[in-house]
């Protein structure tokens, strides 16, 4: 519901898959969510340039996973307190499959300073990395949701 408006506004399409195990996501669910956008790109008309794959902390490096598995097809990752995985290696960035890194997370905590180094070494890989630093630990406001999806409509543009 928080995407609702933002979508429509924006003429975004959210395709929302949801874990086997709600809990946690697995990497066999890598293929699933690739299926998944194949058949909504089947029955839509969709900007390749601005296919983006997100999540919020589990759901956050799922992203980061399936993003960097398909970069044929993903121009970014918006990844919210989400850590970079470590079966997930970024390549480094490459112009004809670009891909923009949007990361947001809290000033503070034990995971804050491990997502700056990560962030450090995307850029170091030549990712245009955007960062949205949060006050605490949480998803984004509706006014944050906001400006993810500015940044979604800049990614053909980057």
């Amino acid at each position: 519901d928080i995407w609702k408006a933002v979508c429509a506004e924006r003429q975004l399409i959210l395709l929302a898959p949801q874990a086997a195990n709600p809990a946690r996501w697995s990497a066999t669910e890598v293929e699933f969510i690739r299926k998944a956008l194949a058949e909504l790109s089947d029955g839509y008309t969709v900007d390749p340039n601005r296919i983006v794959a997100h999540g919020y902390r589990a759901g956050g490096a799922m992203a980061f996973l399936f993003g960097f598995t398909h970069r044929n097809r993903v121009r970014g990752v918006a990844s919210i307190e989400a850590p970079v995985p470590q079966r997930a290696r970024p390549p480094a960035n490459d112009p004809i499959q670009r891909m923009a890194i949007y990361a947001a997370f809290p000033q503070r905590g034990r995971a804050a300073a491990r997502l700056r180094i990560q962030v450090k070494a995307l850029t170091d890989l030549k990712y245009p990395v955007t960062t949205r630093t949060l006050p605490k630990s949480r998803y984004l406001t509706s006014s944050e949701i906001a400006e993810l999806a500015r940044w979604i409509d800049l990614l053909d543009r980057l």
